[in-house]
């Protein structure tokens, strides 16, 4: 079984993510985290419940159409799988997307969001090995995740934590990669919060004194 943990605010988001998950015929629960603190606040409270072998963090404003069998790629070396990241990521460019890293090729996988006239695709690279994913969904096992823990930082709320937990990931050993999980994402990014600036700084001084490349 898969559990599906996503910090909440909008039980009718919630309910539809549910049904997206209902019509996939797998077996699975939906764990919604009202009044959390952070993304990890709200996984620490999910996963303390969770009864899944398998843990997928997600968001509220998700949909999921195709999911792929963990087993498949979780295995060996490989700690974490999601939709979406990059291959390097430098303190000159700390998040994990950019223009400049689709132009250069250095993006990995896919995802489907919201438009005006209907869901539109947005494929940033071939499915590969990648150095962070995208937290709009990170999938893997409770044993692994009990091994690399969930970090407790007093920065990265609600940005940075997937950058933060692909390397702790790295940091112990593990391999990311990008499967292709098909799913859409209300949000396409854009405006940023007033706290994301500094929250950058704080990640880029402990996390990005070099660069992670493959």
């Amino acid at each position: 079984m898969i559990s599906f943990i996503t910090p909440t605010t909008d039980k009718k988001q919630v309910e539809r993510l549910k049904a997206s998950l209902e019509a996939l015929g797998m077996p699975f629960e939906l764990i919604p985290i009202y009044g959390a603190t952070s993304f990890f606040d709200a996984w620490r409270k999910g996963v303390a419940k969770a009864k899944g072998e398998y843990i997928c963090f997600t968001h509220q404003d998700t949909q999921f159409i195709g999911f792929p069998d963990p087993a498949k790629y979780l295995k060996g070396k490989v700690g974490m799988i999601g939709t979406a990241g990059t291959t390097v990521l430098h303190k000159d460019q700390p998040w994990w997307f950019s223009q400049e890293r689709y132009l250069g090729h250095i993006l990995s996988g896919q995802i489907f969001h919201k438009g005006e006239k209907g869901n539109e695709l947005s494929v940033f690279g071939p499915f590969s090995e990648v150095v962070s994913l995208d937290g709009v969904c990170l999938i893997t096992t409770k044993k692994i995740l009990e091994d690399v823990g969930i970090p407790d930082k007093d920065y990265a709320t609600w940005d940075f934590y997937d950058h933060i937990i692909s390397l702790e990931f790295i940091k112990k050993g593990y391999k990311l990669l990008t499967v292709p999980i098909v799913m859409v994402h209300d949000s396409k990014g854009g405006d940023k919060r007033p706290n994301f600036f500094t929250d950058m700084e704080k990640f880029k001084k402990e996390y990005l004194d070099k660069t992670w490349r493959l």
